[in-house]
């Protein structure tokens, strides 16, 4: 029975992890890869035990109560991760976004950066690891000045600004560091 505690503790513990992932996901930088896969295998093997503990209860019939009720617990979290391996709880962006631009690059790499309304920003890069930036702008013609105040992990600094250049098929973002002439381009998305 201690055993059959520990196992749903261990559930319990994955379960959480997955379920606060957005509190630490944004600059897990290299790792994120190998914890997903770390996951993963964590998941495969429990859903493995489980299934073999649902047998011991069927075909040997050990129908403890505390037994049972843990088993239960079990197969209602690892359902729930089945269904939704991304976590069940997600909050949702409340800021109302005034610009979003996207871009994604070799080896399915994506980069989006969201403007909002309250002159915030955001930047999340995701290419084997996820990073982000975020602070405030404030726009002057077509350029859009950065005050970072978190900078992506495994980077000196942020951009310093952007230009923004609106074309009639597909307007873009285009950052720079200070003195940079080349620059880094999104595609602006269009509501």
């Amino acid at each position: 029975m201690r055993k059959q505690i520990i196992f749903s503790l261990i559930i319990l513990i994955v379960f959480l992890t997955i379920n606060t992932s957005y509190l630490w996901e944004d600059n897990s930088g290299f790792f994120a890869f190998f914890w997903g896969a770390f996951l993963l295998i964590s998941f495969l093997i429990i859903g493995i035990i489980q299934l073999i503990n649902i047998g011991i209860i069927i075909f040997k019939k050990k129908f403890e109560l505390k037994r049972t009720l843990l088993n239960i617990f079990n197969i209602g979290l690892l359902t729930i991760l089945f269904f939704y391996p991304n976590g069940v709880i997600k909050p949702k962006e409340t800021r109302e976004v005034f610009l979003e631009a996207f871009a994604e690059g070799a080896a399915n790499c994506t980069t989006s950066l969201k403007l909002f309304k309250n002159k915030e920003f955001k930047e999340l890069n995701i290419c084997f690891g996820i990073t982000s930036a975020e602070g405030t702008y404030r726009i002057e013609n077509d350029t859009v000045f950065f005050d970072t105040k978190t900078i992506p992990k495994h980077s000196d600094r942020y951009f310093d600004f952007a230009v923004i250049k609106i074309k009639k098929t597909e307007s873009e973002i285009i950052r720079f560091y200070e003195k940079d002439t080349i620059g880094k381009k999104l595609k602006i998305k269009l509501k």
